[in-house]
């Protein structure tokens, strides 16, 4: 079944409560959030559009490409791939996307080359895999 990625403009904090910070970095942070709709949590990728898109004509950031890139993941469906949920641009020039939250870890496995190496299947979802792309 083919998926499709539906981008809207709307409020930031539309129908997600702050939880807590994850990440952050130079192009934007990861939240955790509480959908007031559904009362689950998700996880929340803030980016602020003036640091991902260039002043020169037909000349994408290397952070623009990486989001049409993870736009596209969106279609995945694997064990180890958090699942998208919704993503859409925000009234003060922001992207947010919108994921399952996974386990955070701040010494996941997948950073060690030894269990990568014997492990390859088993890598685990992190947002620090996911979103440090």
């Amino acid at each position: 079944m083919e998926k499709y990625v539906a981008l809207s403009v709307k409020p930031l904090w539309d129908k997600y409560q702050f939880v807590e910070s994850i990440d952050s970095g130079a192009f934007g942070s990861v939240y955790k959030v509480k959908n007031t709709v559904d009362n689950k949590f998700y996880a929340m990728k803030v980016q602020k559009l003036k640091k991902i898109l260039t002043r020169a004509p037909n000349n994408y950031s290397n952070e623009m490409v990486s989001i049409i890139r993870e736009i596209n993941t969106f279609k995945l469906s694997h064990p180890n791939i958090t699942q998208f949920h919704e993503s859409y641009f925000t009234y003060d020039d922001q992207f947010a996307i919108v994921t399952e939250l996974a386990d955070q870890c701040s010494d996941c496995k997948h950073n060690d080359p030894d269990y990568k190496r014997y492990n390859p299947s088993s890598q685990p979802k992190c947002h620090a895999q996911r979103f440090k792309s």
